[in-house]
């Protein structure tokens, strides 16, 4: 009867007279009227009619009429508390008691929530998400969003007469906070998650929470919280790839030639957001190194010449990327892969057939020319000892650029080299001649006063061939 607050037939606000005598009988109606009639007058002058169909529909209800609305289901004492409170938090906020209202608040609050409740066909999920829009709670939650609500609901959860409602209001929010399968609320469990946030999110994929965070930042609602039906789907698809550091590493590659990988199409991000990382699905980096492996075969040892893709690439002035593409391609005769080695950077490529790919044929040696290493085994020198004496002039040699190994050499004439082998010859030039040890002559030149030129130390012995021209000097006594 509390819930009576505007007339239902006039809908004029219904108040309570005081009794101004003592002596009068508290329930001496007649006379309460004729000592507050001119108030009545003043007041009835002043109010408008506010029709009000929360106050029609009880009466009809208390007059045990034939329900025709989804409500009337409910028992009607659960109904009308329910409605007073749920439309005190709808129109002034989960933090407003009800208690802390005046009378004409109260029924316009619980007209609120009746015209919530009759406008749906079935369920006070419409008057819930009313509720839970309007609330300007600076937390997020279901509890901060219904305030005293929530809190009388907890007070009546053992009451059967608000089964039906509580069934409700414990479902809408299992339906749309993130709550843990197996939390109880209003003495109801939650048997299946539907919202995650960020950090239950990352603890179900095993990601780091703020990475997650700023991964899900678009896809979270207004409270932060993110559907698992859309979270599923893109952390399934998330877990499933790598970061551009793990992503270089998974293919056994630098992070910069990953880049460059990347910028040629072999490699694509598999997700993009804003400030996050892009991501790279490991199966596609798996199709990658299989295009690559697949066209290797295995060996024990590496060959003298073949290098690995990132040496061959510095060797022959060539991109590691491109050498990439030309085994993706097929282009390559030899591509070698040594036993136990499953790295990308690891492949091994002939440097010559690289070089030939790049630069053509090598261009024949002219016949009377020799290279430097040639003019070594003839003089039987070493290269530090010959490299010397073409700079200080006892070789001339004349610079060739070469196309193929893109750098300069130097190129020695034969006749001159004759002319050198002539006048000079090394301790291990005779030494083979004879077929002796060469500690054997030089002992033997050392007795008979005979000393190599002054040239500096590390350098290889070198004599003036006149010098040591007598047999004796060389051969036994």
């Amino acid at each position: 009867m509390t819930q009576f607050r505007i007339c239902p037939d006039h809908g004029i606000p219904i108040r309570a007279l005081s009794r101004r005598s003592e002596s009068l009988y508290e329930m001496d109606v007649a006379q309460i009227i004729e000592e507050n009639f001119t108030d009545i007058q003043r007041l009835a002058d002043a109010e408008r009619p506010q029709p009000n169909n929360f106050e029609s529909w009880l009466m009809r209800r208390l007059a045990d009429k034939t329900p025709d609305q989804w409500v009337d289901r409910m028992p009607i004492s659960a109904e009308v508390q329910f409605c007073e409170k749920a439309g005190v938090a709808l129109c002034f906020g989960p933090d407003t008691a009800p208690l802390g209202l005046e009378e004409k608040q109260l029924a316009q609050a619980t007209e609120a929530a009746f015209q919530r409740l009759t406008s749906a066909t079935d369920g006070i999920q419409v008057l819930l998400s009313d509720i839970w829009k309007k609330s300007q709670s600076g937390r997020t939650g279901y509890y901060a969003a219904s305030g005293n609500l929530w809190r009388w609901l907890d007070k009546v959860k053992t009451d059967n007469r608000y089964e039906q409602i509580l069934d409700d209001v414990a479902g809408f929010v299992f339906d749309h906070q993130p709550i843990p399968v197996g939390a109880i609320l209003l003495g109801r469990e939650c048997k299946q998650r539907r919202y995650h946030t960020a950090k239950s999110a990352a603890e179900t994929y095993g990601l780091n929470t703020s990475r997650t965070y700023r991964l899900l930042h678009e896809l979270a609602d207004d409270h932060g919280s993110l559907a698992v039906k859309d979270v599923d789907r893109l952390l399934s698809t998330i877990n499933s790839c790598a970061p551009r550091v793990k992503a270089a590493k998974y293919l056994g590659v630098s992070t910069d030639l990953f880049d460059r990988l990347r910028r040629l199409g072999h490699v694509r991000a598999a997700f993009r957001a804003e400030k996050v990382a892009d991501l790279y699905d490991i199966g596609d980096l798996d199709k990658l190194r299989q295009a690559i492996f697949d066209q290797a075969q295995l060996v024990s040892q590496r060959r003298p010449d073949c290098s690995r893709v990132v040496d061959a690439a510095g060797a022959v002035s060539m991109l590691a990327e491109d050498i990439l593409t030309l085994i993706i391609g097929g282009k390559l005769e030899f591509v070698g892969q040594q036993i136990g080695r499953a790295k990308i950077s690891d492949i091994l490529v002939n440097r010559d057939e690289l070089r030939d790919l790049l630069y053509g044929p090598e261009e024949p040696q002219p016949e009377t020319k020799l290279t430097i290493e040639q003019a070594r085994k003839a003089l039987h020198l070493n290269t530090e000892t010959v490299a010397w004496l073409v700079r200080e002039g006892y070789l001339p040699a004349t610079q060739h650029w070469g196309e193929r190994p893109r750098r300069h050499y130097r190129l020695l004439d034969k006749t001159d080299l004759n002319a050198f082998a002539d006048n000079y010859v090394s301790l291990s030039a005779l030494a083979a001649e004879a077929r002796i040890q060469a500690n054997h002559i030089a002992r033997r030149w050392e007795r008979n006063g005979i000393i190599p030129l002054d040239f500096p130390h590390h350098l290889n012995k070198i004599f003036l061939r006149e010098a040591v021209q007598p047999p004796e000097h060389v051969g036994r006594p």
